[in-house]
């Protein structure tokens, strides 16, 4: 009969086994980007220095952080950047994403129907916010204006519909969490 610490010993190593098979086959894995072509970029001021901002342009990463899951097969990410100003210690001050995308049904259903971020639409005609430094692939204000517009109360998180294409135009912005850090 085996010892009970070499009992102990056999499940721990099982266990931690099982855990790092578990993580590696669903946490670690790459995102799915085949059709979401991944470039990032790195602002002009150092990493690290007061006031550096930083661009990542992965489309499926950006689209991951800014809708809080992974794109499926059938959402085509058109376009994607998120800023990031960081101060001296490289703790984000504020951030701001933008997003394209070519939604699938599903995506769709879930930011309107299903409405996790709670969203509310916005009478058609009305002026959307002003996204500053917004990049040039995002539409204008004006552009904006013609779109079906949702966005939540409380916070810059707004999705513009084009009616023509029904391409799908997602931004929002915020500050950091360096005070609570400190």
């Amino acid at each position: 009969m085996k010892s009970p610490g070499v009992f102990i010993l056999s499940f721990l190593l099982l266990t931690l086994s099982g855990g790092v098979w578990w993580a590696w086959h669903h946490g670690v894995a790459p995102l799915d980007s085949s059709n979401q072509s991944a470039t990032s970029a790195t602002g002009s001021t150092p990493r690290g220095s007061a006031h550096s901002v930083e661009f990542t342009h992965d489309k499926a990463a950006v689209f991951q952080r800014a809708f809080w899951r992974r794109p499926d097969r059938d959402d085509r990410i058109i376009a994607a950047e998120r800023r990031e100003w960081l101060d001296d210690t490289s703790v984000v001050r504020k951030w701001q994403w933008f997003l394209a995308v070519d939604p699938s049904p599903v995506l769709s259903h879930w930011l309107i129907d299903d409405n996790p971020f709670e969203v509310s639409v916005v009478a058609m005609g009305s002026s959307p916010p002003v996204f500053e430094g917004a990049p040039e692939w995002f539409p204008t204000q004006s552009e904006l204006a013609a779109f079906m517009q949702y966005s939540t109360s409380g916070s810059r998180f707004s999705i513009f519909i084009d009616p023509k294409s029904g391409r799908l135009f997602a931004a929002d912005s915020g500050s950091g969490f360096s005070t609570a850090l400190r």
